[in-house]
């Protein structure tokens, strides 16, 4: 949530008072994006390292990204059923959900008493195949939705850059100085962190932003669409250097 105190002091700059604009700033598209790029460049076998880096994050966006745009989408939004929907969002994720179940599983132990039996072997073998389906599926679908407008698009530009430029110096620090000096982490974790912070804001922002609102929805959809387009290219790149 620190990070809001960017898109503030980028607000302040431009003179604008818009309050999604530091929201805008902060969390990051795992779950549509960075998942399939990722398991696309560094095989699926290694998406766990992007699960573990992401866990964070993903507890920002369920819990206080989605309370505040809750609360500017409805401002007369009752405490009670803000957490309701809150609670509600966060548990019907499909990225939580994943998560809870993982750790449910290899607590329980449940993979060593059925890992021998037809059932759990058809399972996984089924999960395999979906699973390398999903991925092109998914790019598929984040390219047909792609909505870039040229009108008023200087914002998106401003907002774009300036994310990319931050989060980027800040992930190559901390995978220089915490995860390879400090905690002589696998390389693929400094992969991972560098594909999570060059992502897009989540995608659901739009989804709560007053229907009447049409500009804000506008710039929004443009920056995220821009940063969409500049996040594949700075993923490849990134894939053949590190």
């Amino acid at each position: 949530m620190g990070n809001s105190y960017l898109g503030k002091l980028f607000a302040i700059f431009i003179n604008n008072d818009d309050p999604y604009l530091p929201l805008i700033f902060t969390g990051f598209e795992v779950g549509m994006l960075g998942i399939p790029l990722f398991g696309t460049i560094y095989g699926l076998d290694n998406v766990k390292f992007m699960g573990v880096v992401d866990i964070g994050q993903e507890l920002y966006v369920w819990f206080i990204l989605l309370a505040f745009l809750l609360q500017l989408k409805n401002d007369k939004h009752k405490h009670n059923d803000g957490f309701k929907n809150l609670f509600k969002a966060f548990i019907s994720s499909p990225v939580i959900i994943s998560i809870i179940s993982a750790l449910f599983i290899n607590i329980t132990g449940i993979t060593r008493l059925i890992g021998e039996t037809l059932f759990y072997t058809s399972l996984i073998n089924t999960l395999d195949l979906l699973a390398s389906l999903t991925i092109p599926l998914i790019l598929i679908v984040i390219g047909y939705e792609i909505d870039f407008k040229l009108k008023d698009i200087s914002l998106s530009v401003g907002i774009v850059i300036i994310r990319l430029f931050f989060y980027i110096i800040f992930g190559l620090l901390i995978a220089k100085y915490i995860f390879t000096d400090l905690l002589s982490l696998s390389q693929m974790y400094s992969r991972a962190l560098l594909s999570v912070l060059i992502l897009p804001p989540p995608f659901i922002l739009p989804l709560f932003i007053k229907k009447e609102d049409l500009k804000n929805r506008l710039y929004i959809n443009s920056t995220l669409s821009l940063h969409t387009l500049l996040s594949i290219a700075i993923f490849v790149l990134i894939s053949f250097i590190i």
